[in-house]
């Protein structure tokens, strides 16, 4: 049987939304309950603590970004503690008084979801995930053992097999993955240290429906992007187009989706 990371799991739905005004921020920010009673060891590292509302909590986190692009803090785990004390303490605090600015509890903000073997049991603890104006889209809650937890997905690098690009398809979706979706440079980074830049690896973008309109894995459309410079050209190798796309010395480049390359997989947790 294959060992498995166990993702968070969320026991009931919780969403609230801060109305922002003044300060470090304004606008409105939404955020969704994802755990309930684990919590990562006391000694992660995180962002800082503090005793504060849920509310408060909120907004401490929200403030950790003010321009919500270059996200610090991504989660927070609040701890009901209208008794004093310290996380792990079983509070009985009504659901119906969570937001009541006079129950506190321990914040504590969060870079990063922690992986998911390092959670322990810890009463009334709540983990919450942030992203500015919209509602994360939460995907599988398992990945195989062999794969690398980043801070929202995780990855395999598949290095010593080489495949077309529908074949690797066919192999990541066997792991229940696509191939690597690359939706911003902090994504990119984690994935280029992983890999032989020397060499081409598929990923999870192409242009096989409609020629010049280049979608990822998921049927999202193309945004941030890294071509290399004069990429993608399209070059016509015996009758056949570049369709597909491949990491290669830290940039893309359209390639034959029949052409057998490495590739890399990913299972993403939370899309943000």
């Amino acid at each position: 049987m294959t060992r498995v990371h166990e993702m968070m799991t969320t026991t009931k739905t919780l969403v609230f939304t801060l109305c922002l005004v003044g300060g470090v921020a304004e606008g409105m920010s939404t955020f969704l309950l994802v755990t309930q009673n684990v919590a990562p060891p006391p000694s992660t590292a995180n962002l800082g603590a503090s005793t504060t509302s849920l509310a408060g909590c909120g907004l401490a986190c929200f403030n950790a970004a003010p321009d919500n692009n270059n996200m610090t803090c991504l989660a927070f785990l609040w701890t009901p503690t209208p008794l004093g004390g310290e996380r792990g303490n079983n509070n009985n605090v009504s659901d119906t008084t969570l937001f009541a600015p006079s129950v506190e509890g321990l914040c504590e903000l969060l870079a990063c979801l922690p992986h998911p073997a390092s959670l322990q049991s810890s009463p009334r603890a709540q983990m919450y995930v942030l992203r500015g104006r919209t509602t994360p889209s939460y995907g599988p809650d398992a990945a195989p053992a062999s794969y690398v937890m980043a801070c929202t997905f995780a990855y395999r690098v598949y290095s010593k097999v080489k495949l077309t690009y529908s074949k690797a398809e066919d192999h990541c979706a066997e792991d229940g993955a696509s191939l690597i979706i690359i939706k911003d440079a902090e994504q990119e980074k984690i994935v280029l240290d992983a890999v032989n830049q020397g060499e081409g690896y598929w990923m999870g973008l192409s242009d096989r429906e409609v020629e010049g309109v280049w979608r990822w894995a998921d049927g999202s459309s193309l945004g941030y992007s890294n071509w290399d410079r004069g990429q993608p050209n399209n070059y016509i190798l015996r009758g056949s187009d570049q369709d597909c796309a491949m990491l290669y010395r830290g940039a893309w480049n359209d390639h034959h989706c029949l052409h057998p390359l490495r590739f890399v997989c990913q299972i993403t947790f939370v899309q943000l």
